[in-house]
C-alpha cells in the first residue's frame, strides 16, 4: 500500500514548489514517521491547573502547552514528570513569574518509560495540557 504525501511550499507569494514523495506505509521506519506526526495518532489530555497523572502506563509525549487563565499569573513551577506521581525523571521544568506571558507549546517528542505527570507550585492560574499515546 503507497500513500502520497504532497508539500507545496510558496516563496515571496510569487513562487509555488510542488513536491511529491511516495511513502511505504508498510514500512516500519515510514509507518513510524507517520504515525509520530499525524495529530490523530496522540490523545490530548484534559486542560489541568492542578497536580495530575495523565497517563499511568508507559507511552509518547508529543508536545506541552501551557497558558495562563487570569491577568496575574501566580509565580511558581510547572514540572512534568515521566512517572505516575509527583517524582522522579524530569522531562519539562519550567519557572514562571507573576509576568503575563503569551501561550506557547514545546514538542519534546520523548519516549515515557513509566507515565505522564504534570506537577505544580502555581496556585491554579496556569493551565497545562499535553498530548500523548
Amino acid at each position: 500500500m503507497k500513500v502520497i504525501a504532497g508539500l507545496v511550499i510558496g516563496v515571496f507569494l510569487t513562487a509555488v514548489v510542488a513536491l511529491a514523495t511516495v511513502i511505504d506505509v508498510q514500512s516500519p521506519t515510514n509507518s513510524a514517521l507517520l504515525e509520530r506526526f499525524h495529530g490523530l495518532m496522540f490523545t490530548k489530555s484534559a486542560v489541568v491547573t492542578t497536580d495530575t497523572q495523565v497517563k499511568a502506563t508507559p507511552g509518547f509525549l508529543h508536545c506541552i502547552v501551557v497558558s495562563e487563565n487570569d491577568a496575574a499569573p501566580t509565580a511558581g513551577t510547572i514540572i512534568v514528570y515521566d512517572n505516575t506521581a509527583e517524582s522522579g525523571t524530569q522531562v519539562f521544568n519550567w519557572t514562571l513569574t507573576t509576568a503575563v506571558f503569551m501561550p506557547f507549546q514545546i514538542c519534546p517528542d520523548i519516549v515515557m518509560t513509566t507515565g505522564i505527570y504534570i506537577g505544580f507550585t502555581t496556585t491554579n492560574d496556569v493551565n497545562v495540557s499535553v498530548s500523548y499515546r
